[in-house]
């Protein structure tokens, strides 16, 4: 049987969803927490960029913000361009924002990662990643992943309902559930 679906599908939900499924992961299972940890991270930055992007798209129109803006800028750089654009002030000390630059640290320092050197005599066991990056064993952990999965969460529900997307004191659907009740697959704003 085929199911038919019809609608728009966000990069932004799609990822988020990814972040929502790992960190469920990452809560349950300690065998495989720091890895998950680790995903669940980076896509609730990701989570971010993308929404970011989309909702520079509405604010600026899809062929302005991709002329102008889409490449080039930093994501914190494009949510404040976004804030300006639609009257608010970020208060980058705030609660979500807060952990925003941790975020961003964390991504750039797996993205542009340099290599890592071990000296050893026994062979290297891929599933023992965390030994590479010390540091990263320490940043990701369950309790880590779901503070920047609700500082992304944060992030784009502040934005979203100063854009005025949604009628006044409406939660846009993508933002009133929990970590628990998110599937893992694409959604519909």
């Amino acid at each position: 049987m085929v199911h038919e679906r019809s609608g728009t599908s966000y990069t932004h939900v799609t990822l988020r969803g990814i972040a929502a499924s790992h960190l469920r992961q990452a809560e349950t299972d300690a065998s495989g927490s720091f890895q998950a940890s680790l995903v669940a991270s980076l896509f609730a930055y990701l989570t971010i960029e993308a929404f970011v992007n989309y909702l520079g798209e509405v604010a600026f129109g899809l062929e302005k913000w991709q002329r102008n803006f889409s490449r080039g800028l930093s994501t914190k750089a494009k949510v404040v361009l976004i804030a300006d654009k639609i009257n608010i002030e970020v208060d980058w000390g705030a609660e979500h924002f807060s952990m925003f630059s941790n975020l961003r640290k964390l991504r750039h320092g797996v993205v542009h990662g340099n290599a890592e050197y071990l000296e050893s005599t026994e062979p290297f066991d891929p599933k023992d990643m965390e030994l590479l990056r010390p540091e990263l064993n320490q940043v990701c952990t369950p309790s880590n992943a779901r503070v920047f999965c609700d500082c992304a969460d944060g992030i784009c529900e502040t934005l979203y309902m100063a854009a005025g997307l949604c009628r006044s004191g409406e939660a846009h659907e993508m933002w009133i559930f929990s970590y628990e009740e998110q599937g893992s697959g694409p959604g519909i704003p």
